[in-house]
Order: C-alpha cells, then structure tokens, then sequence
C-alpha cells in the first residue's frame, strides 16, 4: 500500500465505484463531509437510506433525496468493505476510519 494520500483517495473512489456507488455524482466533491459521512454508513453495512440520514445536517447538497438515494444503490459487498478498511488513513487529514466509523485521531 502506498502513503500517497491523492492514490488512497483514488483507490478509495475505484473501490466505490466498482461497487456501483456514485458519490461523485451526488457531491462534486467525492471528498467532502457529507460523502465522507454516507461512505462510512455504506462501509459499516448501512443501506443507501441510513447513508442519506447519516449525513443529514453536514450536506448542502442541491441534489434530491430520491437521486441521492439511486446514486448510494450498490453491489458492495465484503469484499469490497475489506479493501476499504484496508485504505491507510487518515487520508483526511486528521480522520481515520475504524471499525465502527469515523474517529478524530
């Protein structure tokens, strides 16, 4: 694994990706809190909706709730999550991912 946190956070969007979640396309910044916040529901086995309410209050996001929720639909599977937990962080600065959400290092 690389420390370069731009090919982390490549290899992070890929993953999503391959799984069929379009965080990209809900927030111009893939990146951003509000993604952030819905990518680590999805990771932890949440559904598309408890992604969308997790990130309640921390979006300003001008897309709808419905194209929101069609764009967290995914083939994520465990497979998927293992890479994900595998991705060295914090590659946000000081955010890391943990096995039950996101923690302040």
């Amino acid at each position: 694994m690389t420390e370069d946190p731009g090919k982390e956070k490549k290899r992070l969007a890929k993953v999503f990706s391959d799984a069929g979640v379009r965080l990209g396309a809900i927030d111009g910044d893939f990146h951003g809190l509000a993604a952030r916040k819905m990518a680590e529901c999805l990771i932890n086995g949440g559904t598309p909706r408890q992604a969308l309410a997790a990130a309640a209050g921390w979006h300003r996001l001008h897309a709808s709730d419905q194209d929101i929720l069609q764009s967290l639909e995914n083939d994520l599977n465990d497979v998927h999550r293992a890479l994900l937990h595998k991705i060295p962080w914090p590659i946000y600065g000081n955010w890391k991912i943990t096995s039950i959400g996101w923690a302040i290092s």
